[in-house]
């Protein structure tokens, strides 16, 4: 009796220090995280009779904590490890405290609990700062909490829990992640952020300091703010001041930007050719140039830039030739300004890891998705295309393009794309069909319709940070076809060796035919290498096909194709001028390899610098009827 009223004591005494301390008090805390949106590693949804499988979204952040082993209240994490749960909390709270996540220690049906859990914070999703390490707490019935109390509250909107799978175990049961704010719920007023005016990627115009270009002559005034990635506080003027909400864009029209009431930016339009600012090309423009350049007519800054189409600053001879040839129809003066056609096709485009995106999609009733992957070295390449969760090309190895190149004829070593030796300077991604720039966290997804990603590099001589070579990678991927747009402009005078524009890596079981096809369609001939696994193998290389179009298959599921195809026959390979051409290689027992090459294997070719080449290059899978 004495030594169960010592234990009742000792229990009353510690509930009464717990409640007196006003930081671990439930009355003082509240769950803010209840019912708010979150990403997770992907669970296991393969079918059996337990419930757990049926996923619905909420189960982190219901409210429902885990009372059965197998109900609808977990999230069972599976396969590659660590997890993560990140929970959105919509607007930034301040006096976050305490963070918990509950999991269950069932190990006889391999649901073990995790070795750690760390916690983590951020205002905007991406940057996360680490806020400390869980602490076990065992609540019986293979109930488990893993939970960290702060020393000093923080304000936050986003909170990511991380942690492992334990080696031998299949799998992490997770029930509920909560997030509690100590005392009084009080929001943070979110940062007041100038927007400046933007265009978006795909209209083809650029901002360049406090002007505007690449406004194609003839264009609405609807067709002009369908331009811009907002319209919100947008105010377009003419060259008078008075607002404009109709009729031709022109020279010399501005747009302001109003925001809380105040004016934070402005930009002039400026259209190349269109020089007496009607929107237009007309011969009076052609006259006004030549006049300006006599010194018979003077011209005011946006129209001076709007006839300086050949060095931005100053008229010339030059300017006035390209401005009459485009209104003869024999030069276009918005060349320089790329626009893209777009092709639609309904994609989920997800960032699996810190080195991995990935596209997913249906094709013919069938999963198809591609990777985009992450290199030590810091680029990001085209990586593993597969078709009802088969792997059929790439795997890590080429697709891009890779240069021979050095500083001396006699050394020309690999650099750029697979082969290191290339330094990212920016990736961005965009949704393709609305020109928005897509960001993503870890795990989270978006359905689009088109993908687009830009990669801006600079290639490098071969081990140095040394960079002979700028590059803008565009990725135009809709499905099932993946097109890659390459501009390069040489920094140093190069040297360079055979080199390779564009590659298809293919397994031989979807790879062992190709079909060489020249530019006007004439059939080259079709190669065939050995077959996958063969004990007999020896490598071969199929040279010297003039050819800017490949048609690719294997034996399994002959009615697979891929279609390879150069657009830029100078650029990508030098109109065919060496001897090794487009090739195929016979690279390995499981692995073909197709190659578009330029320069030669003999001696090596200088290039100088300034010069820019620009390459165009599509990779289409697709399923043809009625296959032999």
């Amino acid at each position: 009796m004495k030594k169960k009223l010592i234990l009742l004591l000792t229990a009353a005494m510690l509930l009464t220090l717990i409640l007196s301390s006003g930081v671990l008090a439930l009355s003082d805390l509240t769950n803010v995280a209840l019912n708010k949106t979150y990403t997770a590693s992907t669970p296991y949804t393969l079918e059996n009779p337990n419930k757990y499988v049926e996923i619905d979204g909420r189960e982190l952040t219901d409210g429902v904590k885990g009372s059965t082993a197998f109900g609808t209240e977990w999230h069972a994490f599976y396969i590659a490890s660590p997890y993560f749960i990140t929970v959105d909390l919509e607007e930034r709270y301040k006096n976050i405290k305490v963070l918990t996540v509950e999991f269950q220690h069932n190990p006889q049906p391999s649901i073990n609990k995790p070795t750690w859990c760390k916690f983590y914070s951020s205002n905007n999703g991406i940057d996360f700062t680490l806020l400390g390490t869980a602490t076990e707490i065992d609540k019986g019935s293979n109930m488990h909490d893993y939970k960290l109390v702060l020393d000093t509250p923080v304000t936050g909107r986003y909170f990511k829990a991380e942690f492992p799978k334990v080696d031998g175990f299949m799998f992490v049961f997770a029930s509920e992640f909560e997030v509690f704010v100590e005392g009084a719920i009080e929001i943070e007023e979110p940062d007041v952020v100038i927007e400046p005016i933007d265009v978006l990627f795909t209209s083809g115009c650029v901002i360049t300091d406090d002007y505007l270009y690449g406004v194609p002559f003839n264009t609405e005034y609807a067709d002009f703010l369908s331009m811009l990635k907002s319209t919100e506080g947008i105010v377009l003027k003419n060259k008078s001041g008075e607002v404009k909400t109709s009729g031709l864009i022109a020279t010399g029209d501005y747009i302001e930007k109003i925001q809380n009431d105040e004016l934070v930016d402005t930009k002039t339009i400026v259209i190349e050719g269109d020089v007496n600012g009607d929107g237009r090309l007309t011969s009076a423009d052609y006259l006004l140039v030549k006049r300006a350049f006599l010194g018979t007519y003077t011209l005011t800054t946006a129209f001076t830039k709007a006839a300086a189409i050949t060095n931005g600053t100053g008229i010339t001879t030059q300017d006035y030739l390209k401005i009459k040839r485009h209104f003869l129809g024999s030069f276009n003066i918005h060349a320089k300004y790329k626009r893209y056609e777009i092709e639609e096709y309904p994609m989920t485009f997800q960032m699996t890891s810190a080195v991995e995106y990935k596209m997913s999609c249906t094709y013919e009733g069938k999963p198809l998705t591609l990777t985009f992957n992450k290199k030590t070295w810091g680029t990001w390449n085209i990586g593993t295309l597969s078709y009802n969760n088969v792997a059929m090309a790439g795997g890590g190895t080429d697709w891009e393009y890779v240069y021979r190149a050095g500083q001396t004829a006699s050394s020309t070593p690999f650099c750029g794309g697979n082969h290191e030796n290339e330094t990212l300077v920016e990736i961005k991604f965009y949704d393709g069909s609305t020109g928005q720039e897509i960001v993503l966290p870890v795990g989270q997804s978006v359905q689009i319709n088109n993908l687009m990603i830009v990669e801006k590099t600079h290639i490098d001589y071969h081990q140095t940070t040394n960079g002979f070579c700028d590059v803008v990678r565009t990725y135009i991927i809709s499905g099932n076809k993946i097109t890659l747009e390459v501009n390069y402009e040489l920094t140093q005078n190069t040297y360079f060796g055979l080199s390779y524009t564009a590659m298809f890596p293919v397994h031989k079981n979807y790879g062992r035919y190709c079909k060489f096809l020249a530019e006007d369609g004439t059939d080259l001939g079709t190669v065939t290498t050995l077959p996958a696994n063969d004990p007999n193998y020896t490598s071969k290389f199929y040279y010297n096909k003039a050819a800017t179009t490949c048609i690719i298959w294997g034996d399994t599921n002959p009615e697979y194709k891929f279609a390879v195809q150069i657009y830029t026959v100078k650029d990508s390979v030098d109109n065919f001028k060496n001897y090794e051409k487009t090739f195929y290689w016979d690279m390995n027992s499981t692995q073909n390899k197709l190659y578009f090459s330029r320069y030669n294997s003999s001696s090596a070719t200088l290039v100088q610098a300034g010069t820019k080449m620009d390459t165009k290059t599509s990779w289409t899978f697709y399923i043809e009827d009625n296959a032999s």
